[in-house]
């Protein structure tokens, strides 16, 4: 590109900022929310591998049902594959932290080398008696909690603790657990509530549960190498849990036969030494018998001093009782009448209120009316001025009408009279000629010729003088006619607009009529509503006085009261002094049947002790021979270990983290290519006018010898420019906010620090490439046709469309009704096609953009509602920790009040296993299908009601199923905790938003297990009007309720989490609000480019700027509605998708749209337009009209 051309183009660029900002911006949109999104993810699965590989997490857990020996974790180190190893002691346990209830918590022993924790508040422990706490639950403020381990642990579980009281010092996070779920338990009510780690010597078990290995080859998470090798160690790590395992069995077996064979010897000789010390015993007994005979006869004589008492001081609390009933009665009178009076006070108080709020608005409403009327008064004055200047213009424009009629009609006279000359003047020159000849002929001489040649010619040269005037006459009197007739054409439009406008003037009166009509009914609704609230401020004013005097009789007659209670006191210090005087003769009394009930006591302590000095005896001989008799069964019952290599695939945390960041993937695949659809489209649109619109200059420089390659490249550097400079922007700001934001929304459901940010090269140098195919594609495919004309042409404007009649003038009832600017308006709409729909593709498309941000938000945020109000329909869980039968016993004993209805089920945490696929999932059986009806929904996605499942049948949820590809009619096995297996045929899917869940039938578990199930669970509806937490603390007061959680709490908790998705939501409808203003600005932009002259002509012809922006803005407002009502039908389809690929491993999301995200789809999309309306209402301003209408010629 020549520096000429150069230049030009950066003055170019200058003088269309807008249209060059327009297209570096909707690229600059494209390119982040592509690369931004696309970024994300590898960001994510970046982030996640660091983390890991920080805190060491682990390749390998081998667990065993009868744990390890501290020794183990040596042999596993020396493993050739393995970098190092780490025992760990784990146990699920009911605590207790504060003052709260029970849930289940996870203990883990503090890890040195693998999964290290990362502490966010506080410090690690440093003492038995301290533990962390999960960073994900407590905040600082947990810091100082005392956790209890409870007695409601079995005992082995408690037989584990060194401690069972922690004082919280610190907050983790742990790589373990990186997400919110902390897994199921058998335990409890199934799930773990959170994590604490404690100190190895919080622990007295003497073995590990679990040994953790990290390979030594490091590869990067999820990925096919790192899966490959993991299976390839898998073998070796099983077959090392096996011989540990085994190891360990066999030594716990000679372990406990030889603490069998000393058990037994050592009962033997306590058997030898309890004889003697039980004889010496009952000979100190029968001595104190006598003692008691002698203190029995001095009760007697006190009995009858204390008889006489009693009779003086019933009849002084006979005198009281009638006394305090008096002033009882008076304090329920007063207590009344102070109800009465208080209610009155409330009811005057609020009648004062509504009659000075009632003021308020009437005065409100009076000063509106005043302002209508001033409003009316001056339109009316405004139409009257206007009126006399048309009636002036009028009669102007008519007086020149006349003149220049009269000036025409004179004109052919005055052609006339010159024609009459120009004829004398001809005779004139005729004659002068034959008279020169005919002197001429007879001149006798040549100086008399030569003399009548000069006068010859001074006199033609004279008559052809006034001949050349009579011409120029001719002339000038022609171009005056058409000066008169083009002014008469001119002056006879002006009056046509001044009788347009006197119609106008006339609907205005119309319209003030009406108005006037209005104010006078309003004035009279007024002046009746003012009327009203005079005659109620009276009635209140009455009610007030008669208030007072109220008040003043309930003070006297408190006086009154005030004076009985101190007539009643007086006569209670008397009965005090009598009561006194009685218990003086009691107290003699007490003391001497103390001494002897003494005598008695320490008798019959005696003997107790006797009894059970000889029970103690027995008893501990036959608890020392029980226990070696229980040893041996144990030894009997001891059963061969089962033993597991477990990867990374089996933490939960990890094997959902993969699946939850390619939700941000499945959306990049979708928004981001729509998005450069419209800066496709938008680019072409925009290059396209521009070429059009500067057709004229292209002729210009192909005539000045420019070739089609420097012109070409002119337009080139201007798309491509500012597509490089907005891909470029977009790039590297996408690139670092998408990814920030989106990680700001998961940080709730995943705990591991800050992200890492990725810049992926190949994938910013294919958002540039696209960006500028784009650009530059569409620059070159408008130039390329331009320049094949030849300059003469170019140089041409080009000739309007041409304009045909359409469908709407077919229909006289409707055409004929409608304004003549709102024809035009809408032959404009149907003329230009390829502009409308342009129009349309660009608004469709941002609106469809909007409208699944708010879909997607509505499908999100609504999911625990869906939940407990169609699927699971009960206020409170609970969990006991005894059968059934008890308990349901006493909750109608002691909940009756509270709770509506219950339903006693059997709930547990299971693995499925199905085609390679492993899920931890929760099983439901209830005891009674009929009563679990009302607390359980199951129906399909469609709505269409299922059947519970019957004998060897189970029920899924749909996400379930459709996650691990099982169909109606297949056979799948899960297993519990306790590794029992189930087999079962699947009978239908039912929807489930929150959890997973297998539904089957008591008889179907009795028949798999070999025993009824124990339901220790129920789902209970609370009483309208009861308090849900309140009747969820009170039965968590009761003995046998073990844990207690409330519907309400757990809609709150799926809220907060589903909070991360609104980061998300709100970027999308950031983005599409952008994109929408933009394409807004552009098109609108463009279009009114394309008018310039067509809007300087009807500025011209005297239309105001109000005016003139309704003829362009009414088009623009027509384009944007059909494209938002189109844009709502494809948003529709491309919320379905993008919905159908968010998948999260525990919540499933239903597809739908509120009705108020359709509105608002369409409001901001209207919102945008009016913006750019307002924003280019200044650009039709600055158009100037001289200008614009020169640039015609």
């Amino acid at each position: 590109m020549s520096k000429g051309m150069f230049q030009t183009t950066i003055r170019e660029i200058r003088g269309s900022l807008g249209r060059y900002m327009a297209i570096l911006a909707i690229v600059m949109l494209g390119v982040g929310l592509f690369t931004g999104l696309k970024a994300t993810t590898p960001a994510m699965i970046i982030t996640e591998n660091e983390y890991l590989a920080e805190q060491d997490f682990f390749d390998f857990r081998l667990f065993s049902t009868i744990g390890f020996d501290p020794a183990d974790v040596a042999e596993v180190t020396e493993m050739s594959e393995i970098a190092m190893a780490e025992g760990a002691v784990s146990v699920d346990a009911l605590c207790a932290v504060g003052e709260e209830n029970e849930d289940v918590y996870k203990i883990h022993t503090v890890p040195e080398r693998i999964n290290r924790v990362v502490v966010t508040a506080g410090r690690m422990p440093q003492k038995a008696d301290e533990c962390v706490l999960d960073a994900a639950f407590f905040g600082e403020d947990a810091i100082g909690t005392r956790i209890t381990v409870t007695d409601s642990n079995d005992a082995d579980t408690l037989e584990m603790f060194q401690n069972r009281t922690f004082t919280a010092v610190g907050i983790v996070r742990s790589p373990y657990y990186i997400n919110f779920e902390r897994g199921t338990s058998s335990i409890g009510d199934g799930k773990i509530a959170a994590f604490l780690y404690v100190p190895k010597e919080a622990f007295d078990c003497g073995y590990l549960t679990e040994i953790y290995a990290v390979a030594k080859l490091r590869y990067k998470v999820y990925t096919d190498e790192y899966e490959a090798y993991i299976d390839n160690l898998q073998g070796k790590m099983e077959d090392k849990a096996y011989d540990l395992s085994y190891g360990r069995y066999e030594r716990l077996l000679a372990e406990a036969q030889e603490e069998i064979d000393d058990a037994q010897k050592e009962l033997d000789d306590k058997k030898a030494e309890a004889g003697q010390e039980l004889d010496d015993a009952w000979r100190e007994i029968m001595d104190g018998e006598q003692e008691l005979l002698d203190g029995e006869q001095d009760i007697a004589g006190a009995k009858k001093k204390i008889a006489d008492g009693r009779q003086e001081i019933a009849e002084h609390e006979q005198d009281i009782l009638e006394g305090e009933r008096e002033i009882a009665d008076g304090e329920q009178k007063i207590q009344e009448s102070e109800a009465q009076i208080r209610d009155a006070e409330e009811e005057v108080s609020l009648h004062e209120w509504e009659i000075f709020a009632n003021e308020q608005e009437l005065g409100g409403a009076r000063y509106q009316l005043e302002q209508a009327r001033e409003e009316v008064i001056a339109k009316e004055s405004l139409l009257r001025e206007n009126e006399e200047e048309l009636e002036r213009t009028g009669w102007e424009l008519s007086d020149k009408e006349r003149e220049l009629s009269a000036q025409l009609e004179a004109l052919p006279a005055q052609k006339a009279a010159l024609e009459e000359q120009e004829a004398y003047l001809n005779s004139q020159l005729t004659q002068l000629q034959e008279g020169y000849d005919l002197a001429i002929s007879m001149a006798p001489d040549e100086e008399t010729q030569d003399a009548l040649l000069a006068e010859y010619q001074e006199k033609r040269a004279q008559l052809e003088a006034g001949l050349a005037q009579i011409a120029y006459g001719k002339g000038e009197l022609e171009d005056g006619e058409r000066q008169l007739q083009a002014g008469l054409v001119q002056i006879r439009d002006g009056l046509m607009q001044i009788r347009a406008g006197k119609e106008e003037i006339e609907d205005g009166k119309e319209q003030l009529e009406r108005a006037k009509r209005e104010i006078e009914a309003n004035e009279n609704v007024l002046s009746s509503a003012e009327t009203e609230l005079m005659s109620a401020k009276r009635q209140v004013t009455d009610a007030r006085n008669e208030l007072e005097e109220g008040k003043r009789d309930l003070e006297e007659a408190k006086a009154e009261l005030a004076d009985g209670r101190l007539e009643l006191e007086d006569g209670r210090a008397r009965l005090e002094k009598a009561r006194g005087e009685l218990e003086d003769a009691m107290t003699e009394l007490a003391d001497g049947e103390r001494e002897l009930a003494d005598g008695r006591i320490e008798l019959a302590d005696a003997k107790e002790e006797y009894e059970e000095a000889r029970a103690e005896f027995e008893e501990e001989i036959q608890d020392a021979q029980d226990k070696i008799d229980d040893a041996r069964d144990e030894l009997a019952d001891i059963e061969e270990p089962d033993y597991y290599a477990l990867t990374r695939d089996t933490n939960i945390g990890y094997a959902c983290y993969e699946s939850d960041s390619n939700i941000v993937a499945a959306i990049a695949n979708v928004f981001p290519v729509f998005f450069f659809l419209v800066a496709a489209l938008i680019c072409m649109t925009t290059m396209n006018r521009m070429v059009e619109e500067q057709r004229t200059q292209i002729g210009v420089m192909k005539a000045l010898g420019y070739g089609n390659g420097a012109i070409m490249g002119k337009y080139l550097f201007y798309a491509g420019s500012a597509a490089a400079v907005g891909a470029l922007a977009g790039c590297l700001g996408g690139t670092w906010l998408f990814p920030r934001v989106i990680w700001m929304g998961y940080g709730i459901m995943y705990s591991m620090g800050d992200i890492e940010y990725y810049f992926d090269v190949p994938m910013a140098l294919f958002s540039l490439a696209a960006a500028l195919l784009c650009s530059m594609g569409a620059a070159y495919v408008s130039c390329r046709h331009e320049l094949l004309g030849v300059p003469a042409s170019l140089i041409r404007p080009k000739a309007p469309k041409s304009g045909k009649r359409i469908f709407l003038e077919t229909i006289p009832s409707v055409w004929g009704r409608l304004k003549f600017l709102h024809k035009v308006s809408i032959r404009n709409i149907v003329r230009y096609k390829k502009r409308f729909f342009m129009m349309i593709l660009g608004i469709s498309g941002c609106t469809a953009l909007l409208l699944t941000g708010f879909g997607v938000r509505d499908s999100v945020t609504n999911v625990a509602d869906m939940q407990y109000d169609e699927v699971q329909i009960y206020d409170i869980g609970i969990t006991f920790s005894d059968e059934e039968k008890a308990d349901a016993k006493i909750l109608e004993e002691r909940m009756g009040d509270a709770l509506e209805r219950t339903a006693f089920l059997y709930e547990e945490s299971v693995d499925l296993d199905f085609g390679g696929k492993t899920k931890s999932v929760y099983l439901q059986v209830p005891e009674n299908v009929e009563e679990m009806g009302a607390f359980l929904d199951l129906h399909t996605p469609d709505g269409e009601k299922i059947p519970y499942p019957s004998r060897t049948e189970a029920v899924l949820t749909a996400k379930l199923a459709d996650s691990m590809g099982i169909r109606i009619g297949d056979t799948i096995s899960f297993r519990d905790n306790d590794m029992n297996r189930f087999t079962v045929k699947v009978s239908g899917f039912c929807e489930n938003f929150i959890y997973n869940y297998i539904y089957i039938s008591k008889e179907t578990y009795a028949d798999q297990f070999g025993a009824p199930p124990k339901y220790k669970s129920a789902y209970a509806v609370v009483r309208e009007g009861v308090d849900v937490h309140e009747a969820a603390a009170a039965l968590a007061d009761m003995d046998p309720v073990l844990a207690v959680s409330v519907t309400a709490d757990m809609r709150e908790r799926i809220a907060t989490m589903m909070k991360s998705m609104d980061y998300i939501v709100f970027l999308i409808i950031a983005c599409a609000g952008s994109l929408a203003f933009i394409v807004l600005y552009n098109l609108t932009n463009i279009n009114i480019t394309e008018r310039i002259r067509e809007i300087a002509t009807i500025k011209v012809l005297g239309f105001y700027a109000k005016e003139t922006a309704d003829y362009v803005f009414r088009e623009n407002l027509v384009l944007t509605g059909l494209g938002a009502i189109a844009g709502l039908g494809l948003g529709k389809w491309l919320h379905w998708f993008v919905m159908y690929n968010i998948n999260i491993d525990l919540i499933s999301f239903k597809t739908a749209i509120a009705p108020v995200s359709f509105v608002l789809s369409l409001v901001l999309t209207f919102v945008f337009a009016m913006l750019v309306n307002g924003v280019m209402y200044f650009k039709l301003e600055k158009i100037n009209m001289a200008e614009a209408l020169k640039s015609i010629e």
